[in-house]
Parts: structure tokens; C-alpha cells; sequence
């Protein structure tokens, strides 16, 4: 894969990051909606009918600019190449890349793909979770592909 598609693949991280927090929002109002669709209040609360208020939806807004530059780092890191030159486009990187951090890069991708596991198993198969479903969808092929071109060559076949 050439430095330039391995840069912007590791650029589109930037909106997958940037979406979480309205994937992280919606997702439990959609599977709602769906769960309960067509109910009416009786008068008791109930798991469609509560007083619930969203504390920790609210905090994934600044976690998610918080987190934002060691989020990059690492997608940056993944997906530069094995030689990166000094060049503007690998800067944020420092001197990490999948193969001078193999394995604990691919492992921590790993890990996001669980947590990404976690999000989905929440969310209804429903045609009101259609975008919910693609947006994970795209979060997974993105992280399988960067594991995969980060994968040191000389043990990718071995």
C-alpha cells in the first residue's frame, strides 16, 4: 500500500473518532424507540418509561476532544509505514509505527474492536439502526485494515 493511502486511510479516523460521541447518544435512543415503539405512558415507569437522565451520553461529547490526540496518535502510528521519512504527514506520530510497536498496537486495535462488540450487541436489527449499524460497520473494516498493513512484513506470511 503507497504512503499516500495509508495516509488518508488513516485520516478517515478523524471522522470515525468525531462521530462516537452521536453513535455513543443515539444508539440507546434508537434501540428505545424501537423496543417501545407504538407504547403509551400507563401512568408507571417502566424500561421504556423512566426518569433516566443521561450523564454519561453527555460526558462522551468532551471525552471524545479530550482523548482526540492520543486517538490519532495511534491511528497515525498504525497505519505509517515501516520507513516513514521526516516528512509533515507522519509528524503526529513520532517515531511509532506498526512495526517498531508490533504487537501492542495491533492489540490495542484489537481491543477496540471488542468495544466496538459492546456498542453493537445494544443495538436492535432494525431499519432505524441502519445508519448506527454503518457507521460501526466502517469502524471495523478501518480497524481490520489497519491492523493488517501495520502487520510487520516479515511476519505477515510466516
Amino acid at each position: 500500500m503507497s504512503e499516500r493511502q495509508r495516509f488518508w486511510l488513516a485520516s478517515l479516523g478523524i471522522p470515525l473518532w468525531l462521530g462516537y460521541p452521536f453513535a455513543f447518544w443515539f444508539g440507546p435512543i434508537v434501540a428505545r424507540s424501537v423496543r417501545c415503539a407504538g407504547r403509551q405512558f400507563t401512568g408507571e415507569f417502566d424500561d421504556c418509561f423512566n426518569d433516566y437522565i443521561p450523564v454519561l451520553e453527555m460526558l462522551a461529547f468532551p471525552m471524545t476532544l479530550l482523548l482526540m490526540f492520543p486517538f490519532l496518535r495511534f491511528a497515525f502510528a498504525l497505519y505509517a509505514p515501516a520507513d516513514v521519512k521526516d516528512g509533515w504527514r507522519w509528524r503526529i506520530t513520532g517515531r511509532m509505527n506498526g512495526d517498531a510497536c508490533f504487537p501492542s498496537l495491533q492489540l490495542f486495535a484489537g481491543m477496540l474492536l471488542l468495544w466496538i462488540v459492546f456498542h453493537v450487541r445494544m443495538l436492535p436489527v432494525a431499519p432505524a439502526a441502519g445508519l448506527l449499524w454503518t457507521y460501526w460497520f466502517f469502524w471495523i473494516v478501518w480497524l481490520l485494515i489497519e491492523i493488517v498493513v501495520s502487520w510487520p512484513s516479515k511476519q505477515r506470511f510466516e
